[in-house]
Formats: C-alpha cells, sequence, structure tokens
C-alpha cells in the first residue's frame, strides 16, 4: 500500500463548520441576494429567498446570530429599493415596509430556534435512552451467584444449578465428568474409591 493511500486511509472525519463560518456564510448569501435583486428588472422580487439565510444561520448558530442575520437582511431589502428608485420621499414607506419584513424574519428566528432547541432535545435524550439500555444490557450480563453453592438467582427469585439456568436461556446441554483434580481428592478422601477403580483396570 503506498503511502498516499495509507494517508487517506487514517485521514481524520472532518466535524460540522463552525458557527462563525455558518454566520459568515449566510450573511454573504444575503448581499450576494440584494446585488442580485438590484441587478434584475424591478418587477421580479427576490425577497422570499431572504428567508433561507437566516433559516441556516439561525438552525447551526442559534437564535442570536439568527435575529443578526434578520437584520441584515432588513437592510439589505432597504437597500435594494433605494438603488433601484433613489427617492427620498419615499423613504418612510419603505422603513415601513422593511419593518414589517424584519418583524417576519424574526418570528421565523424564533419558531426555527424553538425547532433546533427541540430536535437538540429530542437527541441528548435518545442519546441518554442509549446509554441506559447498554447499561441494563450490562447488568443483565451480570449474574447473581451464591458464593457457597454457586447457584444462580433467576428472574423469579429461585435459586437453579447453574446448568438448569444457562440451559434454560441458552438451550446449552451438559455432560457431566470428573475432572483430574477432583478425582484424585476423591480418592484421597476415600481410599475404597482407589481400590474400586485398581480392581476395575485389572
Amino acid at each position: 500500500m503506498s503511502d498516499v493511500a495509507r494517508t487517506q486511509g487514517t485521514r481524520p472525519r472532518q466535524g460540522p463548520p463552525s458557527k462563525s463560518t455558518i454566520v459568515l456564510l449566510g450573511l454573504v448569501l444575503l448581499v450576494l441576494l440584494a446585488f442580485v435583486e438590484i441587478r434584475t428588472p424591478q418587477d421580479l422580487s427576490f425577497s422570499v429567498f431572504y428567508y433561507f439565510p437566516v433559516v441556516m444561520v439561525t438552525w447551526y448558530a442559534g437564535h442570536r446570530w439568527g435575529a443578526l442575520a434578520a437584520l441584515v437582511a432588513a437592510a439589505c431589502y432597504v437597500g435594494v429599493n433605494y438603488a433601484v428608485t433613489p427617492r427620498l420621499d419615499q423613504i418612510g414607506y419603505r422603513l415601513w415596509t422593511a419593518g414589517n419584513e424584519l418583524v417576519g424574519q424574526l418570528c421565523l428566528v424564533y419558531l426555527v430556534d424553538r425547532l433546533r432547541r427541540s430536535v437538540h432535545a429530542l437527541e441528548e435524550q435518545r442519546r441518554l435512552a442509549e446509554k441506559a439500555l447498554s447499561e441494563v444490557r450490562t447488568l443483565e450480563e451480570m449474574l447473581p451467584v451464591c458464593a457457597w453453592c454457586r447457584k444462580v438467582r433467576d428472574d423469579q427469585g429461585y435459586w437453579n444449578q447453574l446448568e438448569t439456568y444457562l440451559s434454560q436461556r441458552q438451550l446449552t446441554r451438559f455432560s457431566h465428568s470428573i475432572c483430574p483434580t477432583c478425582m484424585e481428592a476423591m480418592r484421597t478422601e476415600d481410599p475404597r474409591q482407589d481400590a474400586a477403580g485398581t480392581q476395575s483396570q485389572l
């Protein structure tokens, strides 16, 4: 494998863009929309497109930056109207219209921020639920075993042999035998077993 392939294979995953990047991108989009609207015919309106950068900034950066984007959008609206028809006698009408646009933008910022907080809260609850479920699974894997007789307590509180407990849950069959250590211990405790074993071998 070449060094380039190794470098690409171990490249770290990039996270989401920072808040400053999102805010800067949203403001640039608003200014570009205003510039495009100035260059287009007067009858062609771009007012609905000003909402998209505001929504983007609010969702990724929060309601404070979203309010700033809404203020910039209202200022762009006033600037575009003045650039298209530079008449000072209609400044009051334009400010009133820009104020209505700003109120609508701020209402949108509020709704998007509430939705954003709800989604983040649901994601946090899902993360906590997954963590709690993993802990429950870990506790389920810990068997309550008697320290004296080695029996296992089931969910109903009854104590069963380990073979019975595992057979009921994992469909495991057991075959019993005696290990060499236990066989030697039995011979030491009861010499008659050793003699019987010797006779059977003969």
